[in-house]
């Protein structure tokens, strides 16, 4: 895979996070549902910057 194929496929899996986040009402870390959020995108790998980046939650309540 070339190194633009693997930068769209992040591109990619980011957004298809960012729908999923929308799909179930994510509200700046105020939904029940945030807590699952946060721990199958940390299980992914991503850190708490990408996934506030991703999601818009602050970044104070990721750490």
């Amino acid at each position: 895979m070339t190194i633009y194929q693997v930068k769209l496929k992040e591109k990619r899996d980011r957004e298809n996070q960012l729908d999923f986040a929308e799909e179930i009402g994510i509200e700046k870390g105020k939904n029940d549902m945030c807590n699952e959020i946060i721990n199958r995108m940390k299980s992914k790998g991503y850190s708490c910057n990408e996934i506030a980046g991703i999601t818009g939650i602050s970044i104070e309540y990721l750490q």
